[in-house]
């Protein structure tokens, strides 16, 4: 399939569920149908997801979606696109669009892409849309690459990791936020980016800097060892949410964290906030006593 029907092989389509005698299959499909073309995106997933399972339903609910991309609003188009992800026959449409000379169709086809049970399979071209010049395609493909991180495929490519790295600089703070949460579902392979995950601990937006304390909490202890100067400072933030997360992720680097045992044990014992003297005399004996720590 690469094209879209034309209007009278669609209007022929649809009246096979939507047109004669009513039947309760016919109703069922119809009303699913209906949703694709509906303001509820959670709706239009669930549509998709039913209909994927329904073959002679198929073809004009892809056709139906991909109508659907050319929507003005961009919410329809981005769940236009999740729905073509759970049609295996709309893959090949999908990848397709990673190639796209228009920046926001190749943005769309790795949304739909990370929905595909076969996106690993564009894993190579997803890679390369990490340096798209355009940050809604960027964004898109680190998202779509975080799906397919368990895939060995992706793990071997020698260039996910330094890419995903690169992107932790961007300007676009949803990307380095993003590249931040991608990374970690790398497991220790993503240990050469421990140095620009901890830079982002000084960094002047919160969020940014939770990801990054949230990512050198669930990395490898070993890698994450050099990160522990940089996560003492944060003892000290006027949030206490963000005091709550340093003290963890140094209770998570356990030994290694020893020179935070000062700024904790002062957390521990004069803190404001119930739950950081609990996080700080937690991290204090993991770090004291690393049988305490969690395998």
């Amino acid at each position: 399939m690469t094209d879209i029907p034309t209007p009278a092989h669609l209007l022929g389509l649809i009246r096979q569920f939507r047109g004669g005698e009513s039947e309760p299959g016919k109703d069922a499909i119809a009303g699913l149908l209906a949703k694709l073309e509906g303001e509820d995106s959670a709706g239009l997933l669930e549509a998709a997801q039913d209909l994927a399972r329904i073959e002679p339903a198929s073809e004009v609910a892809i056709a139906l979606l991909r109508r659907r991309l050319d929507h003005a609003d961009w919410d329809a188009r981005f769940s236009a696109a999740c729905g073509l992800g759970c049609f295996e026959p709309a893959f090949p449409i999908l990848h397709a669009m990673l190639d796209d000379e228009d920046a926001q169709r190749r943005a769309l086809g790795a949304v739909g892409t990370s929905c595909s049970p076969r996106a690993a399979d564009a894993a190579s071209d997803l890679i390369r849309l990490l340096e798209d010049p355009d940050a809604e395609v960027r964004l898109r493909a680190v998202d779509a690459i975080r799906s397919v991180a368990d895939d060995a495929g992706v793990r071997a490519s020698a260039s996910v990791v330094p890419r995903l790295t690169a992107l932790i600089q961007d300007a676009d703070e949803r990307i380095s936020s993003r590249a931040i949460a991608a990374l970690t579902a790398f497991g220790p392979a993503a240990a050469p980016a421990v140095p620009a995950i901890a830079s982002l601990l000084r960094h002047p937006v919160y969020w940014v800097r939770w990801e990054a304390i949230g990512a050198l909490a669930d990395m490898d202890a070993e890698a994450v060892a050099t990160a522990v100067p940089d996560l003492i400072p944060l003892l000290r933030s006027t949030l206490a949410e963000e005091r709550s997360a340093a003290a963890e992720a140094l209770g998570c680097i356990g030994p290694a964290a020893a020179a935070s045992q000062d700024e904790l044990a002062r957390l521990g014992g004069e803190d404001p906030d119930e739950m950081v003297r609990a996080y700080a005399l937690e991290a204090l004996a993991r770090i004291r006593n690393p049988g305490t720590i969690d395998e």
